[in-house]
């Protein structure tokens, strides 16, 4: 906790030394004021990621994130608290290449019937450390998620992972120190600059990520729904899952913001 507090500390000085600066330096365009959303009013800070892009790859599978992928709150240490009935995390629905039939293409054969769609879900309590998001020191997300997979063949409790044995990502915008075969790779925190309507630091362009994670094995999936004709060996065969770690890969580009509660 002391560790925290001192870099907490030294973000908060350079938080204070980029803001002098931008404020003396000729006022650029402005873009539209942060806004928080979900951020509890007991919390002191909040803080708002939306990724647009990158990809998740389980063993031979890789999956472009198209669409959004929204994580909102606020910030109690490093972890993140929210309202109990609002979501932290929107996710796109997205398209498993092969679909249901595990063959290219066959996923559009059969709209609801041959496709698989894939949806992240939290599985936990995030953990975010804004320095390690900065400086590249570390994991600066932590993030435990689930996938629900949606077909009706499958199911409607059909997830790889689970709150229990959830996919762990330590995600980073430095480099990575994975087991074999995956080989190290290195993330960008993006340009920072400061909103100075609502005291927020911003990032774009970040590309946090992580290659050392494990997968583990789908769970819930069964035919029609019913349990007796039970298909997680079919799903775990066809997406070669439990997944080790050294073989999968998630890379999120995204842009943040981290600031003072406006209720505050």
């Amino acid at each position: 906790m002391l560790r925290t507090a001192r870099r907490l500390a030294t973000l908060a000085a350079t938080t204070t030394a980029a803001a002098a600066a931008l404020v003396a330096a000729p006022a650029p365009a402005q873009a539209a004021p942060v806004t928080f959303e979900n951020c509890p009013t007991y919390s002191d800070q909040c803080f708002k990621a939306v990724t647009t892009g990158g990809s998740f790859t389980i063993g031979p599978l890789t999956l472009p994130l198209e669409g959004e992928i929204t994580l909102t709150g606020g910030m109690s240490g490093t972890e993140m608290v929210t309202p109990l009935d609002e979501p932290k995390l929107v996710a796109t629905p997205l398209q498993v290449p092969g679909g249901l039939l595990g063959l290219a293409g066959t996923e559009k054969l059969l709209p609801g019937v041959t496709d698989i769609k894939a949806t992240t879900q939290l599985a936990g309590v995030p953990e975010i450390n804004i320095f390690d998001v900065l400086y590249g020191e570390g994991p600066g997300v932590i993030l435990p998620v689930k996938i629900k997979l949606a077909n009706p063949l499958l199911g409607p409790s059909c997830y790889i992972g689970s709150d229990a044995n959830p996919i762990t990502l330590r995600l980073t915008t430095g480099t990575t120190a994975p087991p074999a075969p995956n080989q190290p790779i290195t993330g960008d925190r993006g340009t920072l600059t400061f909103d100075p309507a609502s005291g927020a630091v911003v990032t774009e362009g970040t590309r946090i990520v992580d290659n050392a994670f494990a997968v583990p094995a789908a769970t819930g999936c069964s035919a029609l729904g019913v349990k007796l004709l039970n298909l997680d060996s079919v799903v775990n065969g066809r997406q070669k899952l439990p997944s080790p770690a050294g073989t999968n890969t998630a890379i999120l580009e995204s842009s943040s913001a981290f600031g003072p509660n406006p209720a505050g």
